[in-house]
């Protein structure tokens, strides 16, 4: 009987297939050269990590899948460098900002954001409203990872609050399909390592990521909302489950 894949290497084929397939839509030799480049940055740079705490070179296939994202997130059109700060941050993010061995942020997302702040950089989403491709094949991951619960709270709580202000606004109901970010949703939302591990963890970290999107997104901030969301609701959820373990055991 052949072994099954483990989570992470069927991740980081469907990511290579899902980026092979925007390349052919978005230019073939610009955005492969770019979710190339920005891959093998963030594997280097971990693996620079690992090398600098263990004396060994180690390819982790986590470097991979946060490269795979970056390069599908981050638009290509900017200087190369903004890539790379991303890559970077993300990586440093993710071995530096932790407590008791856990990192507090998605390291995408992480990395992303602190290249907005620090040089201007862009997301395009590219491929995010492929519902046809990221819902099936997310609902396996979302299955696959246990994360029922956040998914549905975060789809009922974000449908509701955009389809109550469609009805104010007399816009119609059909528009709202086009407001989720389907790769946010499906590959990022769930990222096991910094999400709630129970249903009611779940269910409330959903319908916070949900709220907060719409609410800055009617505020009208000016910046990439589900990235925003997504790194305060993970460090809000890091520091009431970490923090609070480690004064009880002292």
């Amino acid at each position: 009987m052949k072994k099954v894949p483990s989570i992470k290497i069927q991740l980081i084929i469907f990511l290579v297939l899902f980026g092979l397939y925007l390349a052919v839509r978005e230019g073939v030799v610009a955005f492969t050269a770019a979710l190339a480049a920005v891959t093998a940055a963030a594997v280097i740079i971990e693996a620079v990590f690992i090398y600098a705490a263990k004396k060994k070179i180690c390819v982790t296939t986590s470097a991979c899948i946060t490269g795979l994202i970056l390069g599908i997130v981050l638009a290509h059109d900017g200087p190369w460098w903004h890539s790379l700060v991303a890559a970077g941050a993300a990586i440093v993010g993710k071995n530096l900002i932790r407590i008791k061995g856990r990192h507090f942020f998605n390291p995408a997302a992480f990395g992303i954001v602190i290249a907005m702040i620090i040089c201007g950089a862009r997301t395009a989403w590219y491929g995010t409203y492929a519902w046809y491709i990221l819902i099936p094949v997310g609902l396996y991951f979302i299955i696959r990872l246990r994360k029922e619960a956040l998914l549905v709270s975060y789809a009922v709580t974000a449908f509701l609050l955009f389809a109550g202000n469609n009805l104010i606004m007399k816009i119609p109901f059909t528009d709202i399909m086009w407001y989720f970010s389907y790769f946010f949703i499906f590959i990022m939302l769930i990222e096991p390592k910094t999400t709630p591990h129970t249903r009611r963890g779940g269910i409330v970290f959903g319908v916070s990521i949900a709220v907060l999107i719409f609410a800055m997104t009617q505020i009208g901030i000016r910046c990439d909302v589900e990235l925003c969301s997504l790194i305060i609701c993970n460090m809000v959820y890091r520091a009431t489950t970490v923090i609070p373990n480690k004064r009880r055991s002292v």
